[in-house]
């Protein structure tokens, strides 16, 4: 995969819209994205068109260099989920920890993690990564597809939300394993 300027690390959610907007390929094009191996092969499986149901494949998408498909060890998943009191790790999905555990573990360039989900997002600040968190809004004007992107879990008012939310349950350590 040749490097490109930004990196982005995405949960099934934002996959699906990318889909949905026709905007997948162009952001491939542009952007080195990753994708938690759960959210790959078990989560973003397709998409729902006017003419019906449309596949996404990313397995295929990885095995031609456009994305990367990262997966962690089944230990390491357990050691993110364990730093999480119930109200969280029992409510993040399976992708999402995933895709937290790939920021925990991160050695290299910190990717952004783009999520429509408010408790991933709370989760994200609780392990201290809140400033690489990203709504698809703000992805897309990054890399100059600005346009609007949908629902309001997508946006920047949402995820601003969110943030405030996580950044305060940081300081107070709800959410935290005791």
């Amino acid at each position: 995969m040749r490097r490109k300027p930004k990196i982005f690390l995405l949960d099934a959610g934002p996959v699906i819209r990318l889909h949905e907007l026709g905007l997948w390929d162009a952001v491939v094009d542009r952007t080195e994205l990753i994708l938690p191996g759960i959210v790959a092969r078990q989560e973003a499986h397709f998409w729902l068109a006017a003419e019906g149901r449309r596949s996404i494949d990313l397995v295929a998408e990885a095995s031609g260099d456009r994305i990367r498909i990262v997966d962690v060890d089944v230990s390491d998943l357990a050691t993110t989920r364990a730093i999480f009191d119930s109200s969280i790790a029992d409510s993040v999905h399976e992708g999402e920890l995933e895709a937290l555990t790939v920021l925990r573990l991160c050695a290299g360039p910190m990717p952004r993690f783009c999520t429509a989900d408010r408790l991933a997002t709370i989760a994200l600040c609780l392990l201290g990564f809140a400033d690489a968190a990203i709504p698809l809004q703000a992805l897309l004007a990054e890399i100059g597809l600005a346009r609007d992107v949908g629902p309001r879990w997508y946006t920047e008012v949402a995820m601003q939300s969110w943030l405030n939310e996580g950044r305060r349950r940081s300081i107070t350590r709800e959410g935290l394993a005791r």
